[in-house]
Formats: C-alpha cells, sequence, structure tokens
C-alpha cells in the first residue's frame, strides 16, 4: 500500500505540477530572451516565482487528496505482514515535513521544492547576465572569438563556471539574508495551510 502512494499516486500528482511550473518559467525565460529592459525582466521573474509558489500550495493540497483517495480506494483492507489496516498515513509524514523538513520529511519537502526548481533557475540565469554583463563580459566575448584551441575552451568554460557559482552564490546569499530577517518557518507555514483544508494532527 505504502509503497503505491510514493511510487505511484505521488510522484503522479508531482509530475502534473512539475510539468506546469516548467512551461510557464520557460514562456517567462522566453519573454525575457526579447526584452532588454530591466524592470520588465525583474517583474517577470516576480511572477514566475509567484506562479511557483502557487503551484506548491497546490501540490500541499493535492498530495493529501491522492493520500485519501487511495486510503479509500483500500478501505478494509489489511497488510498480510503486519496485520494493520493498509492506510498511507499521510498525517504522519505530513507532521515529519513539518517539523524535521530535511530529516524524516525529505521525501515531502524534495516534492514540493520540484515546483520551485524551475523559478529557481530562472533567478540563476538572471543572475548570470548580470555578473557577465558587469563583470568583464565583454573580455569573455572578445576572448571566445579568437582562434579556437583546446587551452582557449578550457579557459572559457572556467570562465564560465565563474559566472555560475557567483550566481549559485548570490542565489543562496538571497535565501539567507531573507530568512534572516524574517526567520519565516516554511515549513511550519506549509503544514498550517494545508491543516486548514485537512485534518491533520
Amino acid at each position: 500500500m505504502m509503497w503505491m502512494f510514493f511510487y505511484l499516486a505521488l510522484p503522479l500528482v508531482n509530475a502534473l505540477l512539475d510539468w506546469l511550473s516548467w512551461w510557464v518559467s520557460r514562456f517567462f525565460l522566453e519573454r525575457t530572451a526579447q526584452e532588454s529592459r530591466v524592470r520588465v525582466i525583474v517583474l517577470d521573474v516576480v511572477l514566475d516565482f509567484g506562479v511557483a509558489v502557487l503551484f506548491m500550495l497546490a501540490l500541499c493540497l493535492l498530495l493529501p487528496a491522492g493520500a485519501i483517495v487511495l486510503d479509500s480506494l483500500y478501505a478494509g483492507w489489511v497488510d498480510v505482514k503486519s496485520g494493520v489496516p493498509a492506510q498511507t498515513g499521510w498525517q504522519e509524514y505530513a507532521v515529519w515535513a513539518r517539523d524535521d523538513p530535511w530529516g524524516k520529511g525529505i521525501m515531502v519537502t524534495l516534492m514540493l521544492v520540484t515546483t520551485l526548481i524551475p523559478t529557481l533557475l530562472h533567478i540563476l540565469l538572471g543572475l548570470m547576465a548580470f555578473f557577465i554583463h558587469g563583470f568583464k563580459g565583454a573580455a569573455l566575448a572578445d576572448f571566445l572569438e579568437q582562434p579556437r584551441k583546446n587551452w582557449r575552451d578550457a579557459v572559457a568554460s572556467f570562465w564560465m563556471f565563474g559566472y555560475v557559482v557567483l550566481a549559485g552564490a548570490a542565489l543562496w546569499a538571497m535565501y539567507q539574508v531573507f530568512q534572516h530577517f524574517t526567520h519565516l518557518p516554511i515549513a511550519q507555514w506549509l503544514y498550517h495551510f494545508t491543516g486548514y483544508f485537512y485534518d491533520l494532527p
């Protein structure tokens, strides 16, 4: 019973929201590629992030709904080995995700976080563009226009990788600053949000 919950029902629900999140982020990225105004690009990133958060909240509601449907389908069934009723026990996993999101509740946490990945990539690419534009991007372009050699390709690869590292560090720093000033207990907030719609312990 449990394997059906985690390896069939949840991945299907999660995949649907992830696909929608990727589609939205791709739409905004295509707009960004054709837009040069910083204000519009920033607005697109904010909108993309807002939609991703909505998808994550929707997933908070759809995952328990899938578990409840599965429980109803197997109502009255008993596990042959343990002799206990065949139930998903999704409330227990919700508590784990609230109290220990990166430990016992990591499976639920990862499912929720995946809806944010396309948006985070969008933000990462935006930060990379910022660093490329502001820190020796023109020099890199001139370097790439020179005759290609193996050592030049290696240098250019490390050069670009440096921009990726800078953008990733900036994204992580933004998250840390946000958490430092807001002290927002995201896992608990999501748990209470779900509790408005479902019976949670």
